[in-house]
């Protein structure tokens, strides 16, 4: 079954959206023009280096989960060279957790500029912290 829900101006509400979005990349510290400008954006190739054994015990114990909002700096290598919560878990142990792993285990396409040359490029992740049932 099909429903149609009428929208009044689709034209404005997605330009809306898309300055709210903008304005976020902006507080985040994400320059959009640069990411659009890449051949290739960095992507993680081992799923940003975490393990099971990774989550936090005393967070681990006390069932507290959440998403973490990270600002990731990817080099020319594949390698995060900085990593900082712009969104936090609520968590402190899972937000420093975080970015303790990117920095020490993720790795990373290489980030290639318009002329198809390995750069640097700075990208957001969200990272997901489950406790399993």
């Amino acid at each position: 079954m099909r429903l149609r829900a009428p929208l009044g101006r689709p034209t404005e509400a997605i330009a809306a959206h898309r300055r709210c979005l903008s304005e976020v990349a902006r507080e985040w510290g994400i320059d959009e023009a640069a990411l659009r400008a890449l051949q290739r954006r960095p992507t993680s190739t081992n799923q940003f280096g975490f393990h099971s054994n990774d989550y936090p015990a005393p967070a681990l114990r006390d069932s507290n989960q959440g998403r973490v909002v990270a600002r990731i700096n990817v080099n020319a290598e594949g390698r995060a060279t900085e990593c900082t919560i712009v969104g936090s878990s609520g968590s402190r142990l899972i937000d420093t957790r975080t970015c303790e792993v990117v920095l020490r285990r993720a790795r990373f396409t290489v980030p290639l500029d318009s002329a198809g040359r390995p750069t640097s490029a700075r990208f957001v992740a969200l990272i997901t912290w489950l406790v399993e049932s």
